[in-house]
């Protein structure tokens, strides 16, 4: 059960809107915290997959577009097309792009399809973590066998490189450098779309001499898109440059229009405004536009403010492990009361009011391929039902209610939202 809001994305630009794309100069991005993974094949968060979407590639990915019909249909990214599965449904075969290539240290060197195998291997890796390993360990034939041997691997970056190296996935096979063959032990109709995710980028051999996503391997990041890491400072700033391996042939989904991407850490909301509006900033990171800024600027009718629909949703996760209450979240009935208790049409006006946000019943929201409207506890304006939801609480056992407790993150309006639930 899930309470979910879904977000639109809005922006502020300092500069006229371009009828074309222009070439040159820096754009300047401004954030309050640091990018969690640089590492893809640990990346989760949206914050993380935008910045790799400037310094990675995948076999699939999607165009950059606001039109949302455009935006959701999967397209040849590392590989020349989307392939249609065969052996009933069974197995993908993926032929490499010419062209696409990796930033390696001594010098541009053609990705190639042990690339790929090696980045699923490294899924597997316990000491990395992967947030697409459940998808793909019991989907790809022989997956979980690799994997439960990685679990036996002295953790070191040696040990680990040597049996990255000398075993493999059986399901995935490479018979030469541009082809990638991949067997399913089911079929799978999101295959493709869950190729798209950072976490089934190929990887380059030299990151096996470093521990995942440690200090070593950030300070000698290799990248395959249009960018590359210049300097990284901890909780400060990250420099991308443009990449000299990749080439706007051999990719057609990215722009790389400007040529450098500065993003700033540790700004607060209302400096990260006023930093765009001065024009010191061109794009905010992982900010909310504050809702009291971001109505003036809707009442103004500011010609540089735009939204689109980009999917996300925000929703509360139910602990049903947990003992407190002697267990009480584990009753569907106790769930379901959160459901109707919560005034989710308030807790979009804490997000900014429906410019940005609208109540959503489910993980997808609009912008995502699957999105459906549905809404299995209505409420009149989605303001919440009480009665209902002490009804629920009282057939449960809880005549007189409840007390959950709720974690959150004081960043941006979680904290006016957390006590809007409350």
């Amino acid at each position: 059960m899930k309470l979910a809001v879904s977000l639109l994305a809005a922006s502020t630009a300092t500069a006229a809107l371009a009828a074309d794309p222009q070439t040159g100069g820096t754009l300047k991005i401004v954030g309050t915290a640091d990018i969690d993974h640089f590492d893809p094949t640990s990346a989760a968060l949206v914050t993380s997959n935008n910045f790799l979407r400037a310094v990675s590639r995948q076999l699939i990915s999607y165009e950059a577009s606001t039109d949302d019909d455009a935006r959701l249909q999967p397209k040849g990214d590392l590989a020349t097309e989307v392939p249609q599965p065969t052996n009933d449904g069974l197995t993908y075969t993926f032929i490499l792009r010419d062209g696409v290539a990796w930033d390696a240290p001594d010098g541009s060197r053609p990705i190639v399809a042990a690339d790929f195998e090696r980045g699923m291997k490294r899924m597997c890796n316990p000491s990395l973590g992967s947030a697409g390993l459940t998808y793909f360990i019991d989907l790809i034939e022989g997956m979980r066998t690799f994997c439960d041997g990685f679990a036996k691997v002295e953790p070191t970056a040696a040990a680990m490189k040597d049996y990255i190296e000398n075993n493999d996935i059986s399901g995935i096979e490479t018979p030469d450098d541009k082809t990638i063959v991949i067997n399913l032990t089911e079929t799978a109709g999101d295959f493709v779309y869950m190729l798209s995710l950072p976490t089934a980028a190929p990887a380059p051999v030299e990151v096996l001499d470093y521990m995942p996503d440690g200090p070593e391997y950030r300070d000698n990041f290799i990248a395959s898109g249009p960018y590359t890491v210049e300097t990284y400072v901890p909780d400060s700033t990250i420099k991308l440059t443009r990449n000299p391996a990749w080439t706007a042939e051999s990719d057609p989904l990215r722009g790389g229009y400007v040529d450098n991407i500065d993003i700033t850490f540790g700004i607060q909301p209302d400096a990260a405004i006023q930093q765009l509006q001065a024009g010191d900033a061109d794009m905010t990171y992982d900010i909310l536009i504050p809702p009291a800024i971001l109505q003036m600027l809707t009442a103004t009718g500011d010609d540089k403010l735009t939204t689109m629909s980009v999917g996300r949703t925000s929703f509360l996760w139910f602990n049903t492990l947990t003992d407190n209450n002697d267990g009480a979240l584990r009753d569907l009935r106790i769930r379901q009361a959160v459901q109707y208790a919560l005034d989710k049409a308030a807790i979009v006006q804490q997000m900014g009011g429906p410019m940005v946000a609208a109540p959503q019943n489910g993980i997808f929201g609009p912008g995502v391929l699957g999105f459906h409207e549905f809404d299995l506890y209505p409420s009149e304006n989605a303001a919440g039902d009480p009665e209902k939801a002490k009804e629920l609480l009282a057939e449960a056992g809880y005549p007189d209610g409840i007390t959950l407790k709720m974690p959150f993150r004081n960043q941006n309006a979680e904290p006016a939202i957390a006590q809007t639930i409350q």
